[in-house]
């Protein structure tokens, strides 16, 4: 009897192990088109370690040779910070699709009028790195005719406020990946 039952036991693993869901593949280039529709998904991507945030060392910019895109990854609470020595290298990301921001013309009237106040918006939009992600996967290009000199943070909300014209009013939409693993390959 004990045998019949370690049997179904091992019969059950097996099962179960072939049914573990398969983690997606996506490139990079890629990551922004399929995000809505892998929202809360478990995916890995492959790309170069572009950037990571020198103040709290949880956000990684991935990017690939293929694309200008860029995936904003965010360490998982159960991840370490990450190394200052992935810059540049090659990695492999494991996370979780999640929505990272949605910018509206609300947001957009609110950080322009701390732009006129303020002169900037503290936070988010101070990150060289996050901006050039951001515009990528809105498609802006960066332009040397486009940026105002005084103040580059009134082209993007320019720029953003077309891209939601053009998108019939809805949101923009942002999407990151929250890591739960982070590897750097050869």
């Amino acid at each position: 009897m004990k045998r019949i039952f370690l049997f179904f036991v091992c019969l059950a693993c097996l099962a179960a192990c072939n049914n573990q869901p398969k983690i997606q593949e996506i490139a990079v280039g890629d990551f922004n088109k399929k995000a809505p529709e892998l929202l809360d998904q478990a995916i890995t991507i492959k790309g170069v370690a572009n950037h990571i945030c020198h103040n709290s060392f949880r956000k990684l910019f991935v990017g690939s040779l293929d694309s200008d895109e860029m995936v904003t990854v965010m360490a998982g609470e159960n991840m370490k910070d990450f190394d200052l020595d992935m810059e540049g290298k090659n990695v492999v990301v494991e996370g979780i699709v999640k929505i990272a921001n949605t910018i509206d013309n609300a947001y957009l009237d609110e950080w322009e009028k701390e732009i006129m106040e303020n002169g900037e918006m503290e936070g988010e939009h101070t990150c060289a790195t996050e901006q050039k992600a951001e515009d990528a996967a809105v498609g802006q290009a960066e332009a040397s005719d486009t940026i105002v000199p005084e103040n580059p943070q009134l082209a993007r909300i320019k720029a953003y406020r077309q891209k939601i014209e053009e998108n019939g009013g809805n949101p923009l939409v942002f999407y990151n990946i929250v890591g739960t693993s982070v590897k750097v390959v050869e």
